[in-house]
């Protein structure tokens, strides 16, 4: 996702505009992701869910036969400033759903007007000290090169190593209350 100084719980700045590689936030001059983590400052909208959004599932989302298994959706970002891309965050248990425009009324969710993926608040996390991510990474899929518009599904081991990474400078109560809950799940899928 698109770079934003604002931690994704406010508008991208104008540098983060000027400076996205992608086209259509240059061309709207605005982000859907920006409130990808506001979930501890705006209101849930439905059943409890906060709706995030991920660029690279598009607007028909991801296939829910393999959306069904997913147990976490990491969210990387390529800082422009010191060029490094950075795993920032991630939902855990979340619900992969087709593109849908925002139901809440707060003024900032005309910056993020729709989004592809939800989960409950408790199961969101905004990395404290975001882990940097490159191609010589053991849990990354050998052999597959990721497009701006894409993404890959990690195996149960693949994505406990990432979380191990994560844990290593970010064991804070609610991540380390969140990590428990996420390896049992995925142990018990094993």
């Amino acid at each position: 996702m698109d770079w934003n100084s604002n931690q994704w719980q406010d508008a991208p700045t104008e540098a983060d505009i000027e400076n996205t590689p992608y086209d259509w936030v240059k061309k709207e001059q605005r982000s859907d992701t920006c409130l990808n983590f506001g979930h501890k400052l705006f209101p849930a909208e439905d059943e409890n869910y906060y709706l995030g959004n991920v660029p690279h599932f598009g607007n028909s989302g991801v296939d829910p036969k393999n959306g069904a298994h997913v147990q976490v959706v990491f969210f990387k970002s390529k800082n422009y400033q010191d060029g490094k891309t950075y795993i920032v965050g991630f939902y855990a248990f979340p619900q992969l759903i087709r593109t849908r425009n925002r139901k809440g009324t707060h003024d900032m969710f005309a910056h993020s007007l729709e989004g592809n993926i939800r989960a409950k608040a408790e199961d969101i996390i905004l990395l404290k000290n975001p882990v940097e991510v490159n191609e010589s990474d053991s849990f990354l899929p050998r052999n597959k090169v990721e497009e701006k518009t894409g993404y890959n599904f990690l195996k149960s081991k693949a994505v406990i190593d990432l979380l191990s990474k994560i844990k290593e400078n970010n064991m804070y109560l609610e991540f380390g209350k969140l990590y428990g809950k996420i390896i049992q799940s995925l142990e018990k899928k094993r």
